[in-house]
């Protein structure tokens, strides 16, 4: 008996990923933006909490697919970044994984957001906090290593890689000198 080979995606597979990857990042900064200007007005708590919790997901989505690879003998058909350079290129090129990105925030995505917890009862109010300019910011720099150095014919044209690079870097101009102020919001 044969062991069946790890799943690998294929050109075909990179550029059909491309519109999803858009999607992340323009969901990401753009929601991580949209949190911090309409902080302090009066909205409808059910839409504040939904949109904090889209912003957690996406924010997730982007660090797996930023500093996790495939596991070698793997079946799954996860995306990674790694996917659309030679085997420990990636590695090699994008920054380190920020502090505030450790495995310990997917897990509180994973407790606070994505799963019904009992430790969800036990967690105080700072727990719930989230700081989605800390967040972005610290994402923006991996996506902007990530579009500077994809090979452009691997991505769907439709869904410039560029695009993305600009919704990191207005990110950062926009709410990169804000890091060490308090822009915590709460789900």
């Amino acid at each position: 008996m044969t062991k069946a080979k790890p799943w690998s995606p294929n050109a075909d597979d990179l550029r059909a990923l491309t519109e999803h990857l858009y999607y992340e990042v323009q969901m990401t900064f753009g929601l991580g933006a949209w949190l911090v200007h309409s902080q302090g007005t009066v909205l409808n708590q059910t839409a504040r909490n939904a949109e904090v919790e889209a912003f957690t997901i996406h924010v997730r989505q982007l660090i797996d697919f930023l500093w996790m690879e495939q596991p070698q003998d793997s079946k799954k058909r996860d995306a990674f970044a790694a996917d659309y350079f030679a085997p420990g290129e990636w590695d090699k090129l994008r920054p380190a994984r920020p502090q505030i990105l450790e495995p310990a925030l997917r897990r509180k995505v994973g407790w606070g957001v994505a799963h019904l917890t009992y430790d969800r009862a036990w967690s105080t109010p700072q727990d719930k906090q989230w700081n989605p300019v800390a967040l972005g910011c610290a994402l923006a720099p991996a996506v902007v290593c990530f579009a500077d150095n994809v090979d452009p014919a691997k991505l769907d044209p439709q869904w410039p890689v560029d695009d993305m690079k600009t919704l990191a870097d207005a990110f950062l101009a926009t709410f990169g000198t804000w890091v060490s102020v308090s822009t915590a919001t709460q789900a």
